[in-house]
């Protein structure tokens, strides 16, 4: 439940504190920009799939991610490995485990109706990726 699920912002927090660093050693990125994050976060925890769709760099601080199709809401719904309530959840909480592994990024998500229904040609979801100013 939200116990686990604050357990893994915090582990994702600490394996981006981790292994993010060594990884912008290894790659020879100085990680300035959010794109400089993704690129991090894609080459390591994510490195077996990362996430599918079409995405935009509307500048190095702003990134978009249009997904046509999902993995959790669609096929382990349509499997019946969840019910909606829980696709639902584990949707809301990969909005917090990413956000952990990218530190200082806001993440904005666009989900699709409850119905779980779009147009064709539309994306099912839009994430929205925007670095933070410094506070």
């Amino acid at each position: 439940g939200d116990e686990v699920a604050e357990i893994a912002t915090e582990a994702y927090a600490l394996i981006a504190a981790y292994e993010n660093a060594k990884l912008a050693e290894l790659c020879r990125l100085e990680p300035r920009h959010l794109i400089d994050d993704i690129k991090l976060a894609t080459i390591g925890i994510d490195a077996t799939n990362g996430y599918q769709g079409e995405w935009e760099v509307v500048d190095p601080d702003h990134v978009v991610l249009r997904m046509y199709e999902c993995e959790v809401m669609q096929k382990y719904i349509s499997e019946g490995v969840f019910d909606a309530k829980k696709a639902w959840w584990m949707c809301e909480n990969e909005a917090r485990i990413s956000q952990a592994l990218l530190p200082g990024t806001k993440l904005d998500i666009q989900f699709p109706p409850e119905n779980l229904q779009v147009p064709p040609g539309t994306p099912f979801c839009v994430w929205r990726y925007t670095k933070r100013e410094p506070t």
